[in-house]
């Protein structure tokens, strides 16, 4: 068995065409003389051209349309090889197929039982395999049985632009799959989204916190204005009773002291000892604003005690 060759890459020799094609006709002429050609196995050719679209498929790349031209010009070497007795690659391959390409190469073979297996000794082999993932748009396949052995050819060529890859099938339509990295960047988002809802319940909490402080303080602050103010009013409450009790009674002395005698010039024993009228007036005030600093105190600790009220969630 001998080891299939490739052509790795785009052969131009255009300018040799005529050459080729004078080649061709002389081999035909050959083949006329010696009998007829090997007969080619066409279910062969058709398991390597399938072979060759599923490596492309497996690889992303778009399938080789099968081109009748080059069917011809492969069976015409693989023929020419059967003659030959020997495997080798054809000189005049670029100038033998249809006009237009922009790209060519070949693969030939010897020796594979059946079509599957060519391709795969092709797939197996660098070069080979570059032909067959290469950027081409039809190709040209042969499988000869003669001699008690077997040839093979595949001629690729670019005619416009390469094929795009068939979208395989796919049952339902699944979501896309997340970005690499998509999950990570969702992850950072939502901790950071939840470290900045707990920094805002603690700026609550702690507000909340010196609200309640700042209200007990008030409240505190309140009580004791108001104590300090009903202490005040009562002592000057007992002070106005006491200048009123006292004024009471010394009245009560200069009735009784005018009741029992005058003195030689007519005025009163006790005239000097009257008390001031103006101190149960000024205690009268003090206790007046004392009572109204008292019910202002109050008036505060109700106001706070509202806000706070008001202020709690429902």
């Amino acid at each position: 068995m001998t080891a299939p060759t490739a052509t790795a890459g785009p052969r131009p020799i255009r300018s040799r065409a005529w050459l080729g094609r004078a080649l061709v006709a002389v081999l035909a002429a050959a083949a006329l003389l010696l009998g007829s050609a090997p007969p080619a196995a066409a279910g062969e050719a058709d398991d390597i051209h399938s072979g060759l679209n599923q490596a492309r498929a497996a690889s992303g790349l778009g399938p080789l349309n099968r081109n009748a031209s080059l069917d011809a010009v492969a069976l015409g070497w693989a023929n020419q090889m059967v003659a030959n007795g020997a495997i080798s690659h054809n000189p005049g391959v670029s100038g033998q197929i249809p006009a237009g390409w922009s790209a060519v190469g070949e693969n030939v073979a010897q020796g594979q039982p059946t079509g599957s297996a060519m391709n795969s000794a092709w797939s197996n082999s660098p070069g080979h395999r570059a032909n067959m993932l290469g950027g081409y748009s039809d190709v040209g396949i042969a499988f000869v049985s003669a001699g008690g052995t077997t040839w093979g050819v595949e001629v690729f060529a670019l005619y416009g632009q390469v094929p795009a890859p068939v979208a395989a099938p796919r049952a339902g339509n699944p979501a896309a799959p997340p970005a690499p990295g998509a999950a990570a960047q969702q992850q950072a988002a939502a901790q950071q989204a939840a470290e900045q809802a707990a920094a805002e319940q603690a700026a609550a909490d702690a507000a909340a916190a010196q609200l309640a402080a700042d209200d007990a303080a008030a409240e505190q602050a309140a009580v004791l204005a108001a104590q300090t103010a009903l202490s005040t009013t009562r002592s000057a409450l007992d002070g106005v009773a006491a200048s009123a009790a006292a004024l009471a009674g010394r009245d009560g002395a200069v009735d009784r002291d005018g009741a029992a005698g005058s003195s030689e010039n007519g005025t009163s024993a006790h005239g000097t000892g009257t008390p001031d009228p103006a101190a149960p007036v000024t205690q009268r005030s003090v206790a007046l604003s004392a009572a109204i600093l008292a019910i202002a105190a109050l008036a505060l600790l109700w106001g706070r005690r509202a806000r706070h009220r008001a202020a709690q969630p429902v």
